[in-house]
């Protein structure tokens, strides 16, 4: 299943019709990095790319540390995989990556 697919699936089962237009809405980004200066140094490039981000003290993991990175964007599969692979590019060189997105603390649409 691609990742398209993936999120695809997600949208229906939090109820998003993707024949029915709505309103952009913020999407959050659950984002990993190797270390704590590494996420320091992704954060200004990932709020150059147009994101809203900061440090996340929630992490599953604390060998893995988190940030959040939040955008307004019309819930659909194709907006939300196009930011995903965004992210992915711009934390490729600081050896983080993605870790899920969703409507973190807001689940009203």
């Amino acid at each position: 299943m691609t990742l398209l697919n993936t999120n695809a699936e997600v949208l229906l089962s939090l109820g998003y019709n993707p024949r029915v237009k709505v309103a952009p809405r913020r999407i959050d980004f659950s984002l990993v990095f190797p270390n704590e200066q590494k996420r320091a140094e992704a954060i200004p490039c990932i709020i150059d790319a147009g994101f809203d981000c900061e440090i996340s003290e929630d992490g599953v993991d604390p060998d893995w540390p988190e940030a959040d990175a939040h955008k307004f964007l019309t819930p659909s599969a194709e907006a939300i995989t196009d930011a995903e692979f965004e992210l992915d590019e711009l934390l490729l060189s600081f050896g983080g990556r993605t870790d899920g997105w969703g409507f973190f603390g807001d689940t009203k649409h």
